[in-house]
């Protein structure tokens, strides 16, 4: 797994807070237990996650060194810089530790093919194995039949590097996100209609991977799905990414699923401890997941935070922009006035990713409040570094906020810096509904 922090003391840090990110102890699960079963389509799933739970928690806190609470001050008047004082190369090393797992792969299953049909491996079979040419060896026939098993073996090779982290999300950590998600939502000033109608579509969310979608791509239902996870997350599924598929028709029948590419559960190793996966995807499946019920679809529900927005953040988001723009050396005045002029519309555009950061924030509240209620705030603190920490230098796109925007949404939040322990004003209050 990539991680955040490098020296020795802070990753043992990482690793025991891992075994508290998610925890339900014996109180919490006596006294919510029904609710949270309620809340699970399965009551079988809701009873094992709790056992999950208790298991995980023994023991726990024993194992976790002293975390210094120096961090937390800056947390509450800069949290851009306490979320990626240490994170700066975060990015990075993750494009770069899937990128080691490909090229790995791919050499292996080179060896693989080189043995099964005795021929000799060397970069010349590589460039043949992944030409594009339908004669690479001379014959047609022979041609697809290595490169089929070539690129069968290395997809099984890459999935390898998932397959641990996909299956605790699917049998656990998606319902503990759906839980927080759908409190997040009870917890809200919407009307009870209002509220009934996004719980209805949290509680039809359904979740798939990319390797899962590759694995069966001759299930007619996994058709439409195969296209967005090919062009969302390459044909490997080691893009770092999640999408949901809220489209009129999903809404209609009830139906959206959470598609998350298979590199995101590649970050882990093998030897990662199961919970340690929930912090590092609990924001982009939350986020996700809440498309279904954002300002695209339901701009009346949002209209006070669109005014807040606008008087508030509209200036950073067209400067930040602007920069984007000079830094890629697409910067025209003609531009620049362009957006200046039409900045109202340009800032309306960021509301369709506003509004999910919105939920998956009050989601990570929930979770906090609720299982995470034991976690210091220091502890609190690694998890939000583990769930933010990939949106550190990220640059305004022109429909999606910045990194640094975003964290500061999250961290500028009233709920949040409760949590937190802040107790100094803060300077820029986020938005609410």
């Amino acid at each position: 797994m990539i991680r955040i922090f490098v020296d020795i003391n802070r990753m043992k840090t990482l690793i025991c807070v891992a075994f508290l990110l998610s925890f339900w102890n014996t109180s919490y699960a006596d006294k919510e237990a029904q609710s949270t079963i309620l809340a699970i389509d399965d009551a079988r799933n809701a009873t094992t996650l709790v056992t999950k739970a208790n298991n995980i928690v023994n023991g726990a806190h024993s194992n976790c060194p002293q975390i210094p609470a120096s961090d937390i001050p800056q947390f509450c008047e800069e949290p851009y810089k306490a979320i990626c004082a240490n994170t700066e190369s975060h990015r990075s090393s993750i494009l770069g530790h899937l990128d080691d797992i490909r090229k790995k792969s791919e050499q292996q299953a080179m060896e693989f093919i080189a043995k099964k049909y005795s021929l000799t491996a060397g970069d010349e079979l590589m460039q043949k194995l992944k030409s594009t040419g339908l004669l690479a060896f001379g014959d047609q026939n022979l041609t697809q039949q290595y490169r089929d098993d070539f690129f069968e073996k290395t997809r099984e090779l890459e999935a390898s590097y998932s397959e641990k982290a996909d299956k605790e999300f699917q049998e656990s950590h998606f319902q503990i996100i759906k839980v927080n998600l759908k409190r997040a939502i009870e917890a809200s000033s919407l009307p009870t209609e209002k509220k009934q109608k996004f719980l209805s579509y949290i509680d039809r969310e359904q979740f798939t991977s990319s390797d899962n979608i590759f694995n069966h791509k001759q299930d007619m239902k996994y058709a439409e799905l195969f296209g967005r996870a090919l062009q969302i997350c390459d044909s490997d599924g080691l893009k770092p990414l999640a999408v949901a598929d809220d489209t009129d028709q999903t809404r209609a029948q009830g139906n959206q699923t959470l598609l998350i590419c298979s590199g995101r559960f590649a970050f882990h190793t093998k030897d990662d401890l199961p919970i340690e996966h929930l912090a590092n995807e609990f924001q982009v499946a939350a986020h996700e997941m809440s498309h279904i019920m954002s300002y695209h679809w339901e701009p009346q529900m949002y209209r006070g935070l669109r005014k807040c927005v606008q008087n508030r953040n509209a200036s950073q988001i067209v400067s930040e922009y602007l920069q984007a723009l000079k830094d890629n050396q697409s910067y025209t005045e003609e531009g620049a006035k362009n957006i200046e002029e039409n900045k109202t519309a340009f800032v309306d555009d960021h509301l369709e990713e506003y509004t999910p950061d919105f939920w998956a924030k009050g989601a990570i509240v929930q979770y906090f409040k609720n299982e995470g209620k034991s976690l210091s705030p220091t502890e609190k603190l690694n998890f939000l570094q583990n769930a933010y920490g990939y949106f550190c230098g990220s640059p305004e796109s022109g429909d999606h906020p910045s990194g640094k925007l975003r964290i500061e949404m999250m961290g500028f939040d009233s709920n949040v810096r409760k949590q937190m322990g802040c107790t100094s004003p803060t300077k820029s209050p986020s938005c609410g509904l």
